[in-house]
């Protein structure tokens, strides 16, 4: 599968996200070379893309957004969707354009109705499909979309897909790292919430504060500035809870 073009709004972090994965035209001087399309000389793409920044940024979690679109639309499983939206009470908006490698440019365009009195949401899909030319690139061929047809329920829409995607490795850490552990207790405990909190802020502004889960022994509540707080366990794995990154 070749990406040409991701879009994602209310997805995870990402709002009004938007990438591209070709060129609109040839670079000169290319050290990779033949960076197009077998027999579509002109549909350019990006081999190797290196995408990097600090912790906390959105690096794994572009991954895992591309990974569920994938297993949605080869799988047909509407949770794979639903449960990467950020907020459930707004709509969400994927639109994902490959190609497969049979010379047909394919957009998945992907609305996620917000929850609904009976706490389900509606999945809507219009799945456009464009033969290229000799002639055409990424561009040219985007530009012949019918972009007026109208969305359908997506197991209508994705019924006659036929998907292959890509296959994923995750980054692991350590067996000693990836993991809270705070074995203290009382005052000591306090005071390890309140550097847990200065260390964590470095990485990621956007939490607000860390509190003691009395309930619980040896367990945090992590308030962010947007969204739900969640709980973080003594032991617990970092990449078990979504809302932190691995780099956390």
């Amino acid at each position: 599968m070749i990406l040409a073009y991701i879009y994602l709004d209310n997805i995870y972090g990402f709002k009004d996200f938007s990438a591209s994965f070709v060129y609109p035209k040839k670079i000169v001087n290319n050290p990779l070379g033949q960076e197009y399309l077998k027999d579509y000389p002109n549909f350019r793409y990006k081999k190797v893309n290196i995408i990097f920044g600090s912790n906390a940024t959105g690096k794994t979690t572009l991954g895992k957004a591309i990974w569920n679109i994938c297993l949605f639309l080869n799988r047909k499983e509407g949770n794979r969707v639903l449960d990467i939206v950020c907020d459930k009470t707004k709509t969400a908006h994927i639109v994902f354009d490959y190609v497969l490698y049979d010379g047909v440019l394919t957009r998945a365009d992907i609305l996620i109705d917000p929850i609904n009195s009976d706490n389900t949401q509606n999945i809507k899909v219009k799945i456009l499909k464009q033969k290229l030319l000799k002639t055409d690139s990424y561009e040219t061929a985007v530009a012949r979309f019918n972009t007026e047809e109208e969305y359908k329920d997506y197991r209508e829409a994705l019924s006659d897909l036929i998907f292959t995607g890509w296959s994923f490795n995750f980054p692991l850490t350590e067996q000693s790292f990836d993991k809270v552990m705070c074995p203290y207790e009382g005052d000591e405990r306090k005071e390890f919430t309140e550097v847990l909190l200065a260390v964590i802020k470095t990485m990621d502004p956007s939490i607000k504060e860390i509190n003691l889960l009395d309930e619980l022994p040896k367990s945090y509540v992590v308030v962010p500035e947007n969204g739900d707080s969640f709980a973080v366990n003594h032991f617990d794995k970092i990449s078990s809870i979504e809302r932190l990154s691995s780099g956390h």
